[in-house]
């Protein structure tokens, strides 16, 4: 079985879950073509994932030809579906939505698209989200509709030795945007420092995905809060490299922080539980799939900065609550979210799909 994966860039979220299917699905299996539209070719897809880049029709129909690709998942831009079928693509699309920011936005984008979805592709595929499925059993009552959990490799991606660290770490992984909300970021790490000594915010982000207006707000909102000396400001960080970052983290006795308003599953947070990085995030939806509250991690509401600061206080000062949880998110994680499941579910999902429509 050939599979082609299209998406704009590969970057972010997206290119964290083509690594990690890429090795789900070529252990059951299934060749795994990543097409983009614009980007790098040298982009590091684990297990010899095949990258094309382009953005023109006629080399589009050509390649898949040349590869004789059986079905193609198109994640979050519907009007690739309608550029494929006109091209002259009759196999199996599949139309894949991760999430679109917050979850207004991603009922506005699935209207928007409806038309589009509803004719050229044969399903619909998305993460065991609530929010995402009231909106696709809304939208498309009458489309075939597959939801499962992305997966991660614990066994490649977990805690690494590190040296310990003299300060306390809260982190944040994300873009600087609205739905990231990295102010509520900045102010929950302002108060904490106020209430604990010696703690340090790390914050890993692209400084190229955003724009220039963004970088100046963020640097008045530091300088506003006097989080000078007390930030590191981490770019471009290798995703290879992540897992040594959130290790120290938990070692420093501190926490990953994520501040998102909507979450389609939330990588950032899954890995960090992989190396036994304590988690504190918002309730946004995907994340919940796999943070259940002192349990394997710790929720708070959007805009509850108090609340949000006196669980991550929890957090660094109770070691036995915490290492309970951390415990217990690596148990989760590696029974609900392994390669082995997305693999199993994915093969499933084909297998319904060929049956259906012959």
């Amino acid at each position: 079985m050939k599979v082609l994966f299209v998406f704009t860039v590969p970057a972010g979220g997206m290119l964290t879950l083509n690594i990690e299917r890429n090795i789900a699905l070529t252990r059951k299996g299934i060749e795994c073509h990543f097409l983009y539209f614009n980007g790098r070719k040298d982009i590091d897809i684990s297990n010899n994932g095949r990258i094309y880049i382009t953005n023109k029709d006629n080399e589009i129909i050509q390649l898949i030809q040349e590869l004789q690709i059986q079905a193609i998942i198109v994640c979050t831009y519907f009007e690739i579906l309608k550029r494929l079928r006109k091209a002259g693509y009759a196999g199996k699309i599949i139309y894949e939505i991760q999430g679109i920011g917050h979850q207004q936005l991603t009922g506005q984008w699935l209207e928007k698209g409806k038309p589009v979805i509803a004719k050229y592709a044969d399903a619909i595929l998305y993460p065991s989200t609530e929010y995402l499925d009231k909106l696709m059993k809304k939208h498309f009552p009458n489309k075939k509709l597959f939801s499962f959990h992305n997966s991660i490799d614990s066994n490649l991606f977990h805690y690494k030795e590190v040296p310990k660290y003299n300060k306390t770490i809260v982190g944040w992984v994300g873009r600087l945007d609205y739905n990231k909300n990295w102010q509520e970021f900045l102010l929950i790490g302002a108060a904490l420092s106020k209430r604990i000594q010696n703690v340090e915010l790390w914050m890993f982000y692209d400084p190229a995905a955003c724009s220039k207006e963004a970088l100046k707000n963020f640097t008045r909102w530091i300088n506003k809060l006097k989080l000078n000396d007390s930030i590191v400001l981490n770019e471009n960080t290798p995703r290879d490299k992540m897992p040594y970052f959130y290790s120290r983290i938990s070692k420093s006795n501190g926490l990953l922080c994520s501040t998102s308003r909507q979450e389609g599953f939330g990588y950032a947070v899954i890995e960090a539980m992989c190396c036994q990085c304590p988690v504190l995030t918002t309730r946004s939806g995907g994340v919940e799939s796999f943070v259940i509250h002192n349990v394997t991690g710790k929720l708070y509401d959007q805009g509850d900065i108090n609340n949000a600061v006196s669980e991550a206080k929890d957090l660094i000062l109770n070691n036995n609550r915490k290492n309970e949880m951390i415990t217990k998110a690596v148990h989760f994680i590696e029974t609900f979210f392994s390669p082995d499941l997305y693999g199993k579910q994915f093969l499933h999902m084909l297998g319904q799909l060929f049956t259906i429509n012959g």
